[in-house]
């Protein structure tokens, strides 16, 4: 069990540090706009803002999924230690916990911004 409240930790922290990258990574694609806008192309720096915008909601919704899924951990623990009690197999909840974070982190890679998950690479 301590795996899994590791795990369960970690998974947590990384649910907060999503929500801080997400702030940061904003307040970056917001400027970014802003220059195009400087450029006087109305039109760019509102599709700027426009595609910012679904991926934010994207990135917002992973983020709060995340979340989610540790209070879930956290919720499921006496479950799954009486299932690790009777021996079976509880690898299969801390898999889920990390993919969360592989899959956000790969969300921002993809919108072109930083995120690490803790404990990942």
């Amino acid at each position: 069990m301590y795996r899994y409240d590791q795990t369960v930790a970690t998974s947590a922290l990384g649910a907060m540090a999503c929500r801080d990258a997400l702030s940061e990574g904003n307040g970056v694609k917001i400027a970014a706009c802003g220059e195009v806008l400087k450029t006087g192309d109305r039109v760019a720096a509102q599709k700027c803002l426009d595609d910012w915008k679904g991926l934010y909601s994207k990135i917002e919704t992973a983020c709060k999924a995340w979340k989610d899924g540790t209070k879930s951990a956290v919720s499921a623990r006496p479950l799954v230690e009486a299932a690790a009690n009777k021996k079976k197999e509880v690898f299969g909840w801390i898999a889920r916990l990390v993919k969360f974070g592989l899959d956000i982190a790969a969300i921002f890679t993809d919108a072109g911004l930083k995120f690490t998950p803790p404990g990942g690479t």
